[in-house]
């Protein structure tokens, strides 16, 4: 691994699915707060998302994510934290793995980040 300050489990397997760029508004659930964060990047198996002050690698995380006209909604593990910038396309934040959808989020975000790969190869 390289200079990464990533600090989590190593039972944690990065990058099974493939990373999308893209910054969309999340509202997360965070021991009875609601806080407004943005995305970095989406896969289908979780998200990175900027937060100046993450909660501990273990927390249960409940997100929706705004993918234009659906949210996609269900519940998160937080796998590991980034807890100081390293870059400015390397925040501060937190890498959410994806552990239940609600209602069909995962067709949901499978068909957005589908059509996000599409526009990016076009372009």
């Amino acid at each position: 691994m390289s200079s990464d300050s990533r600090q989590g489990p190593s039972r944690f397997k990065f990058r099974e699915s493939t990373r999308t760029p893209l910054e969309v508004p999340a509202t997360i659930l965070i021991a009875g707060g609601e806080v407004q964060a943005k995305t970095a990047n989406v896969s289908l198996g979780g998200v990175f998302i900027s937060l100046p002050k993450p909660p501990p690698v273990g927390t249960m995380v409940k997100f929706a994510l705004d993918l234009n006209e659906k949210a996609v909604r269900g519940f998160s593990e937080v796998v590991w934290i980034r807890p100081a910038q390293e870059s400015l396309d390397r925040p501060v934040g937190m890498g959410l793995q994806f552990r239940h959808f609600l209602d069909d989020g995962e067709g949901a975000l499978r068909l957005f980040l589908a059509e996000q790969l599409q526009n990016l190869e076009g372009t």
